[in-house]
């Protein structure tokens, strides 16, 4: 509830709650597969297996690459 409603992060949970941070990480894993399936049941489509690894992989950006790729367009926009 914390993480999905108040936005808390993993650590703030891991401290609020007094729990481990794997166990927190594991609580969470299990709510959304929970929630996955009951939505199923009630007949909500989800994502193919492909978006789904998109979207992983997207969450693995670095900030760093975002900023060198703002940058790098910027400097883009000035020359053109």
């Amino acid at each position: 509830m914390r993480r999905y409603w108040f936005m808390d992060s993993v650590a703030e949970i891991t401290e609020k709650s007094g729990s481990g941070l794997s166990k927190v990480k594991m609580s969470l894993s299990h709510t959304r597969e929970h929630l996955k399936l009951f939505l199923k049941a009630g007949g909500i489509s989800f994502m193919k297996e492909d978006s789904k690894r998109l979207l992983r992989g997207m969450t693995e950006v670095r900030d760093q690459y975002i900023l060198e790729a703002e940058v790098f367009t910027k400097r883009k926009r000035i020359r053109a």
